[in-house]
């Protein structure tokens, strides 16, 4: 069993033309000219989400008013509050 020998030179390593593609979506940012590495176009998709992460907050807290309990019940349903009698003198 002694004569068992390694060669340790071997790596397994990637080949250096092997790059993974650039995603279309950085591609596409690239192309318009809001940025020029891929790490630039990440920053810029980045800010577009918090724009657009803000502005959904912004119209969600700032919808329509909530209707006061008065107005949600007609007049003369049952549990609405009775109108006031008429004074007499």
């Amino acid at each position: 069993m002694s004569n068992v020998s390694f060669e340790e030179e071997q790596q397994f390593t990637s080949p250096p033309s092997a790059q993974k593609p650039t995603p279309t979506i950085i591609a596409w940012v690239m192309k318009l000219g809001l940025a020029k590495t891929e790490q630039a176009a990440n920053g810029v998709l980045l800010v577009v989400a918090l724009i657009a992460v803000a502005l959904a907050v912004y119209f969600f807290m700032s919808g329509s008013p909530k209707p006061s309990p008065t107005s949600v019940i007609p007049t003369g349903a049952v549990g609405a509050p009775a109108p006031a009698p008429a004074l007499r003198r």
